[in-house]
């Protein structure tokens, strides 16, 4: 796939015309990441927007015991590093491959001449870091419950939210979710999201479909994470 059509299916870019499109994806370079690779750390120097493109990346911060504290997972298309792009300001979190990733990256100054022609974007990439505010705020209330079960259940309200289609038989929570990223993303052990889960399937308010899930009881989930709050 061209870059240009690439560009395309990200929704602040939607309404460029092909003549705009094509000179973003002229600006824009292609890089690969392995795994594990770092794209940037907490308080660097902000020099490039980053684009997923193929792979994953997980957005994280060290927390005061030394822990790992996962506040999102990143998939294709989605954006990152838009905010310190746009401030001047260090990064507020570390960003890291979470498996082989495929990344469009636009340097600084090319994406900030970009945007002054084209202002529109700028209102747009606006609303998209108003819902990372929401998502972050919301990850960071799935840390403060207290048993396994209401975590999870949050967390997979959030995904409903996010990455939902509606079925006959409840929502699909459309993309991969592994047992790792469920324990990582709710603070706990990977053991423990492992338990959870499993009574979450036997009491008939989740199926596995490979490594997504579907939410088939979205209700009981609410009121499994409503004893937290």
């Amino acid at each position: 796939m061209k870059k240009s059509d690439f560009l395309r299916l990200i929704p602040i870019f939607s309404s460029l015309s092909p003549k705009e499109l094509q000179g973003l994806s002229e600006i824009a370079d292609i890089r690969t990441y392995k795994k594990n690779s770092l794209f940037f750390a907490k308080n660097d120097l902000a020099t490039y927007l980053f684009i997923v493109k193929k792979g994953s990346a997980k957005v994280i911060i060290e927390h005061e015991d030394g822990r790992e504290v996962i506040l999102s997972i990143l998939y294709s298309r989605d954006i990152f590093g838009e905010m310190s792009l746009l401030d001047g300001r260090p990064r507020s979190a570390t960003v890291i491959a979470k498996d082989d990733c495929e990344v469009l990256l636009i340097a600084r100054f090319k994406f900030l001449s970009f945007l002054k022609e084209h202002p529109g974007i700028s209102i747009k990439i606006l609303e998209t870091l108003s819902l990372k505010l929401r998502k972050t705020d919301n990850q960071v209330k799935i840390l403060t419950l207290i048993s396994a079960d209401e975590r999870i259940a949050s967390f997979l309200l959030n995904m409903i939210e996010e990455y939902g289609v509606k079925r006959k038989d409840g929502v699909l929570i459309d993309i991969k979710l592994i047992h790792q990223d469920i324990a990582d993303m709710c603070g706990i052990r990977r053991e423990t999201s492992n338990r959870a889960i499993s009574r979450f399937i036997k009491a008939g308010l989740i199926k596995r479909e490979g490594k997504k899930i579907v939410v088939l009881d979205r209700i009981a989930l609410y009121e499994k994470m409503k004893k937290g709050l």
